[in-house]
């Protein structure tokens, strides 16, 4: 190819590249994370829940590239919540084309006051209420984390690596599908 071909090529191909990315990122976030799913009955929507003032740390992702269990392609999710009475709720799921879902079951679990108390602590002191977490442009998957801890409400989208590093650690921590061992060891967070 001659260079005059190879720069009209590229700049064919860089364009449809990202049209292609916008539009899944469209799909995405209209079939997977809005609107907001209606509860059933009793049961509190995110944005409810994220108003709450009990509401310690909430970590949430999605993805794009996931498939049902049918083999069938679409995006799923997953939220966490942890609030200061030790409740932990945990809801996931997976959302196709037309409106397809599949929800898993909601778990839930209460905490000990002396586990509570280490957890703020681990969060207080891994420095995320004031460190600058600037989000990254990621086009197939999003994280989101809110912290809310000495009266400082924070939210976080997309952090870097050094930042998604630890609230992973504090997802670990929390999350009662983690080994008891690895809870117990809280004391290694940064």
């Amino acid at each position: 190819m001659s260079r005059k071909t190879k720069i009209i090529f590229w700049m064919i191909l860089i364009p449809l590249i990202l049209i292609f990315a916008c539009l899944a990122y469209w799909w995405l976030f209209h079939t997977c994370c809005s609107p907001e799913p209606q509860p059933n009955g009793n049961e509190l929507t995110k944005t409810q829940r994220l108003a709450d003032p009990n509401l310690l740390y909430f970590s949430s992702w999605w993805s794009g590239l996931c498939r049902n269990s049918h083999g069938e392609e679409g995006g799923c999710y997953g939220e966490m919540y942890f609030y200061s009475t030790g409740k932990f709720v945990k809801k996931s799921g997976w959302v196709g084309l037309n409106d397809r879902k599949e929800i898993n079951p909601t778990v839930e679990n209460q905490f000990s006051t002396a586990t509570v108390s280490d957890i703020i602590q681990k969060i207080r002191t891994s420095g995320l209420i004031i460190k600058n977490c600037y989000p990254q442009e990621i086009m197939d998957a999003g994280w989101d984390y809110q912290i809310n801890l000495d009266g400082v409400k924070k939210s976080f989208h997309n952090p870097p690596e050094d930042c998604e590093s630890t609230f992973n650690y504090i997802d670990d921590i929390i999350d009662p599908n983690v080994p008891t061992f690895q809870k117990n060891n809280i004391n290694d967070l940064k």
